[in-house]
């Protein structure tokens, strides 16, 4: 069964039988863009987080660079970047453009949460925005068994957008249980800002 959750909506990362799940994968969809000559090349980025207060709207700051996912930087300890496309083409129909796997049981002890962010690359040097993306649709898997946990369209971001935090996984103090939280709020930083945001520069 797959949830698809609104914008402020949760879900306990559980697997139909209530265990914990251990593997977890971000997927991004786009589409071309129906204009000639124009492209569209989104990314994903991934960060292991400590001192967040998700109530608050704070989602912490990283204590090493080493803990950010994204192009630049495909493997982490805890995740892996397998796949980059460049403009939503050439990809088979039902499968993502771009995705992070993430393995939870290999997270930092001391990290609460894992922002997820998408971003338009060099768009503000082209001018770009969410606004004219095709599609951009974005899922929460369960690796083992291919179980659609939660999905977003993203067709909520405040116009002009051309990045924006989509969800966040945050852990209980103490344990290993692990929740997603959609968050789809638009922004206009790029990578480097998005960095700066999480302490990573």
């Amino acid at each position: 069964m797959s949830l698809r959750l609104k914008k402020g909506g949760s879900l306990l990362l559980k697997k139909e039988n209530g265990l914990d799940l251990k593997n977890v994968v971000v997927q991004l969809f786009w589409a071309p863009s129906k204009i000639a000559g124009i492209s569209h090349d989104l990314d994903v980025i991934a960060v292991e987080t400590q001192g967040g207060d998700l109530a608050n709207g704070r989602i912490g700051k990283v204590s090493t660079p080493d803990d950010v996912c994204y192009w630049a930087q495909k493997r982490t300890k805890s995740m892996f970047l397998p796949k980059d496309n460049r403009d939503g083409v050439d990809t088979v129909d039902g499968e993502p453009d771009e995705m992070i796997e993430i393995e939870l049981g290999k997270v930092g002890a001391q990290t609460t949460m894992i922002p997820v962010f998408v971003e338009i690359h060099d768009a503000k040097t082209l001018g770009q925005s969410f606004d004219q993306v095709e599609a951009p649709q974005i899922k929460l898997v369960d690796k083992d068994t291919g179980r659609v946990l939660a999905e977003s369209s993203l067709d909520e971001l405040q116009s002009g957008s051309t990045s924006a935090l989509f969800v966040v996984l945050h852990r209980s103090v103490g344990t290993d249980n692990w929740s997603l939280q959609v968050v789809n709020t638009g922004h206009k930083e790029d990578l480097e800002g998005i960095f700066k945001l999480v302490g990573a520069i």
